[in-house]
């Protein structure tokens, strides 16, 4: 029963995801990605029509189980990218369940 479980208890469930939204960014990407600590389960970096090519430098030069890369074609702005993240993160929250 999920109402008699300790905090301790529901802490161990929980899942935590890094959404990153990316536009202009290539020449900090890996170091914020480098910094991501092992207490985070999943990474999406969501390049958002970047002209720099942010997700091909991604893929080039960052390599972590954990990273999945979404592509806009069409600039989204933060906010779409961040709801372009979530909405991955959830289809794969439903899917292992």
């Amino acid at each position: 029963d999920s109402m008699s479980d300790s905090p301790s208890q529901h802490a161990a469930k929980m899942r935590v995801a890094a959404i990153i939204p990316c536009f202009r960014v290539k020449r900090f990407i890996v170091s914020v990605l480098e910094g991501i600590g092992d207490d985070v389960d999943k990474i999406y970096v969501v390049d958002d029509c970047c002209p720099e090519g942010t997700a091909d430098h991604v893929e080039a030069n960052y390599s972590d189980p954990r990273l999945t890369i979404i592509r806009h074609e069409q600039n989204k702005g933060v906010g779409g990218a961040v709801m372009s993240g979530t909405s991955k993160r959830w289809r794969t929250i439903s899917r292992s369940w």
